[in-house]
């Protein structure tokens, strides 16, 4: 891998449009055997000793290509969003940008400084304090002592670490690693920012601050954002990269692959926890009253189903979850919120129908997650989960859902009276 010092200074590769990062006939391979694993790196390592090259175009006994023959480039400007399925190789080909990794087969070029935040905790001391560990990552990330001054206050108030800035790092929740660990590596003012599931942990108002940062970046820099959340792909990036198995599936429109990556999800099988209630029955229904599996962005959908009760309830509630292709939560009808009122329900078949008058959803794959519960949702009657697929289509959006319908109201705000 070949880099620039990071001493050239921020501002010496700010060309618009760039490469910062070539991918070029890229491989890696790990060993699912950790004791096999043991021998193969001292004997690789013996033969750089001695001079000697590796074998790295085949595969030894229990070894295995976590990413093959990978191809591309990056330039300044880009956000590419890296999305795929667990262990599809993306945090391996972060690693391996980031310099952390070699690779086994061909050559990864990156140039200017890199900022990354690919594991949580990463380059931090857990027994020195917060201040020690800002000048220590900094250091780390390439950062001379005297910019790590400069943006020191920043950094403290980005990641809200006040508080505890002369606590030791063991003392702080993972959220709180989190926000230091962005804020340094943002800090940094990168050429490359390499960005790991930074959004899965933290609170909202923690999320949209990234989200700013991460956008008065990208104009200057080439962000690689993993996540398995795809509405914060579709939100902040413009491009994306699809690993399947180690292998590029798609590059390039960021709801094509968010698309591509639906169908991976396709053969997963439901789960189903049913205890005094059975859910018997489940039909979608289009706005014809036929059944069908592929709506419309803006058309209606009804679901409608039928439940055993095993057991007399009073007032259960009923619940429906949208999940996206990647099993992420969406959009949620509550019975209960919603005004419906099932009062006593005796042993027996009854009949729900739920009608969504105008479907919100992005283009892509979606399932069901349904629920009944007592009335005060301390206990499930029953569970399904990752039902009646279907798809929505003909939707501009590249983000996940927008959902529910509100209905709005504006105007200017009358002036004080004074008294």
């Amino acid at each position: 891998m070949s880099a620039s010092s990071p001493t050239s200074g921020v501002n010496s590769l700010r060309a618009a449009g760039e490469t910062l990062i070539s991918v070029r006939g890229v491989s890696k391979k790990f060993c699912r055997d950790l004791r096999r694993s043991m021998l193969y790196g001292i004997a690789d390592l013996t033969r750089g000793m001695l001079r000697i090259k590796p074998p790295t175009d085949r595969l030894r006994p229990d070894e295995f290509w976590a990413l093959d023959d990978l191809n591309f480039e990056i330039r300044r400007g880009e956000t590419v969003g890296l999305i795929g399925a667990n262990g599809s190789g993306k945090t391996t080909l972060l690693r391996l940008i980031a310099g952390i990794l070699p690779p086994d087969k061909g050559e990864i070029a990156v140039r200017g400084r890199i900022g990354s935040l690919i594991a949580v905790g990463a380059g931090f001391h857990p027994h020195m304090t917060g201040r020690e560990n800002i000048h220590l990552n900094g250091a780390i990330l390439g950062m001379t002592r005297k910019e790590i001054e400069a943006q020191f206050d920043s950094i403290v108030d980005f990641a809200e670490i006040g508080d505890f800035l002369e606590a030791p790092l063991a003392t702080y929740s993972s959220g709180m690693r989190v926000r230091l660990g962005f804020a340094i590596a943002a800090a940094l003012e990168p050429d490359i920012l390499l960005l790991d599931e930074i959004l899965a942990v933290g609170d909202a108002a923690f999320r949209a601050k990234c989200y700013n940062r991460i956008a008065d970046l990208q104009e200057r820099c080439a962000v690689v954002f993993v996540s398995h959340a795809m509405e914060a792909v579709g939100r902040v990036c413009d491009r994306s990269l699809l690993l399947q198995k180690g292998r590029i599936a798609h590059d390039g429109d960021v709801g094509e692959g968010i698309r591509a990556l639906s169908k991976t999800f396709a053969g997963s099988k439901p789960q189903r926890t049913e205890n005094e209630v059975k859910i018997v029955e489940l039909e979608l229904l289009d706005e014809t009253g036929n059944p069908n599996r592929r709506f419309s962005y803006g058309r209606p959908l009804r679901l409608r189903g039928v439940l055993k009760f095993e057991i007399a309830a009073d007032n259960p509630d009923i619940n429906v979850v949208f999940l996206s292709s990647d099993e992420n939560y969406v959009a949620q009808c509550n019975g209960a919120t919603s005004g419906l009122r099932i009062g006593p329900v005796e042993k027996g078949a009854w009949r729900f129908e739920l009608e969504i008058p105008s479907l919100q959803l992005a283009a892509g794959e979606y399932r069901f997650s349904i629920s009944i519960r007592n009335q005060r949702q301390t206990k499930f009657f029953a569970w399904l989960h990752g039902v009646m697929p279907f798809e929505v289509v003909d939707s501009a959006s590249s983000q996940v859902a927008h959902w529910p319908i509100a209905r709005w109201s504006w105007g200017a705000q009358p002036p004080a009276r004074k008294d």
